[in-house]
C-alpha cells in the first residue's frame, strides 16, 4: 500500500538538502502539494541556488 503525504516548502527543502531523516520520502510514497508552496520552493532556490537549480526543481516537482 503506498502512503499519501502533504509537502509544504520546508519538506522539499529538506528533501533537496539530503536530510536523512527525509529519506524514507523518496521512493513508494505520494506527494501532494500546492503551486504556491512550488513557487515559494522556485523563489527560494532562485535566491540561494540560481535559475537553473530552480526551474530543475519547479519542473520535477510540479507534477505533484
Amino acid at each position: 500500500m503506498e502512503l499519501t503525504y502533504f509537502f509544504d516548502t520546508y519538506a522539499f527543502y529538506e528533501l533537496i538538502k539530503g536530510n536523512l531523516n527525509y529519506k524514507k520520502y523518496e521512493k513508494e510514497i505520494t506527494i501532494i502539494t500546492t503551486k504556491l508552496n512550488l513557487m515559494e520552493l522556485h523563489y527560494g532556490l532562485l535566491r540561494d541556488e540560481g535559475e537553473k537549480i530552480a526551474e530543475d526543481y519547479y519542473n520535477k516537482f510540479l507534477k505533484f
